[in-house]
């Protein structure tokens, strides 16, 4: 870890300290949107669980605008600062806790995290050659990293606190998350000297800028209003997911004479192959956690936890595997053990699938109550855990590597949109985990509910991984023409 972790460029602290505290103020939104939305707002699961699958898939679609703002017009860094300020609006409505500004606040959460989310990795693909795609798998896992750091701290003490003092204190520490994210990239901005997209090079045009805040102000309206009728989000985001794949073949073609056509169309694959993924991850703020709630202990070695505080299990595991993968990435590079990108995808939705294979035997070792011990979640977490940085951490480094450069921004922004379908989808598998009209209180009716789920979707994603399997040698002739 020594080696990998502290031989980068100065500007990967700044970016990794940047996503640490933007992920911290993030979590302690997400770690309890579901339980708020079903306790202190009185909706159904199932109802709580397609909301949350359709503000995920708002908050992925817009990531796709703010690398266009990124790339073309503001540059990475000045929408950065702009997201940054915007998410300091939404989480500062949030902690009002105000039904009637509810849709508003979540509005400036997915706004404003769609500025923010895809410029980092910019600046960071940019610390590196395309050509050492080692180095830069490496990065790009360490950056994962910072990522789950933040994750991991809100997920883990949020919950605690809002269970002693409320909802709103909760709240105000994603606030401070923000205002941390400010002060870091402020004053440590210097490091990034030199370090940007063509529009970060370029004098701003406050015209752009007048623009852009008038583009938000309009979104932050339309998203609030699709928030309250979650159907045609749904269309929107599926319409949206149609568009940015269509504008992709129709820029890999456009390009084909620059040699970038096959890499781009492995890009393509793989990014299809991730909405098999965000359907799972999906399930651990929405299922998976109504499963902790309801069906499992909520003690580990001695602790006793408040339920939502399991989900830090996710960025914990992470945390702990990132380091390990990055020093056997470098390691087994020019070795028969290298794995090549698409076959981490593949070893890593299979891993997906046992983590869910794993909640499933879960229910044949409850007791007479319907409860499972809390292990059986720090288990199926660590598959899940796993499988998440050979596909999500390296989804961003494999765009980096294969396509050109200028397009970097923008189709990050695609990637992130295909997962806000992977979002839809999974919020509406999770909702079958809660069918019925009416509130269920018999833990046995419900872990045969929720385990029956997980083992569809086990099972599906591993049949899936076959498949991927099985384009291994597809896939390399993509990869090295």
């Amino acid at each position: 870890m020594s080696h990998s972790l502290f031989k980068q460029p100065k500007a990967f602290y700044t970016i990794f300290m940047l996503e640490i505290w933007e992920r911290f103020g993030y979590s302690s939104l997400v770690a309890l949107l579901v339980i708020y939305l079903t306790t202190n707002m009185n909706m159904l699961a199932k109802d709580a669980f397609v909301l949350f699958g359709s503000f995920s898939a708002m908050v992925y679609a817009f990531i796709v605008f703010g690398g266009y703002l990124g790339d073309k017009i503001l540059g990475a860094k000045r929408t950065i600062i702009l997201g940054l300020l915007v998410l300091l609006l939404g989480y500062s409505l949030m902690a009002l806790n105000k039904p009637n500004i509810l849709y508003y606040a979540l509005a400036c959460v997915c706004v404003g995290t769609g500025l923010f989310k895809s410029n980092p990795s910019s600046l960071l693909a940019r610390c590196y050659q395309q050509s050492n795609a080692d180095m830069l798998h490496n990065a790009f896992t360490l950056f994962y990293m910072a990522i789950n750091i933040g994750t991991m701290f809100g997920m883990f003490f949020i919950p605690m606190l809002a269970s002693k003092y409320g909802i709103s204190a909760a709240f105000v520490v994603a606030v401070v998350g923000i205002i941390l994210s400010l002060i870091t990239f402020l004053g440590f901005g210097f490091s990034l000297k030199g370090i940007g997209t063509v529009a970060d090079q370029a004098p701003l045009k406050m015209k752009n800028l007048a623009l852009t805040i008038l583009a938000i102000m309009i979104f932050i309206g339309i998203v609030s209003l699709l928030l309250n009728n979650v159907i045609i989000a749904k269309i929107i985001v599926v319409a949206t997911f149609i568009l940015c794949a269509v504008i992709y073949v129709i820029l890999m073609f456009k390009i084909r004479s620059e040699g970038f056509f096959s890499k781009m169309l492995l890009a393509l694959i793989l990014m299809a192959e991730a909405i098999i993924y965000k359907i799972s991850y999906m399930q651990m703020q929405t299922s998976i956690n109504f499963y902790t709630i309801n069906n499992a202990t909520h003690n580990l070695f001695g602790l006793d936890l408040a339920p939502a505080s399991f989900q830090s299990l996710n960025p914990i595991w992470i945390v702990l595997m990132s380091p390990v993968l990055a020093f056997y990435y470098l390691r087994s590079k020019g070795t028969k053990l290298a794995l090549s990108i698409h076959t981490k995808f593949a070893v890593g939705m299979m891993l997906l699938s046992f983590a869910f294979l794993i909640l499933y035997l879960s229910k044949y070792f409850a007791n007479s109550e319907g409860m499972i011990s809390g292990y059986w979640l720090v288990v199926s977490y660590w598959f899940q855990s796993v499988g998440e940085l050979l596909i999500s951490a390296l989804g961003l480094a494999m765009v980096a590597q294969l396509v050109p450069q200028r397009f970097s921004g923008f189709v990050i922004g695609i990637w992130w949109v295909f997962l806000a379908f992977g979002s839809i989808l999974g919020g509406l598998v999770a909702a079958f985990t809660s069918p019925s009209d009416k509130v269920i209180t018999d833990k046995l009716i419900l872990m045969h509910d929720y385990t029956h789920v997980f083992l569809i979707i086990g099972i599906s994603i591993f049949l899936f991984s076959l498949f991927m399997f099985s384009l291994s040698k597809f896939k390399a002739k993509l990869l090295n023409s």
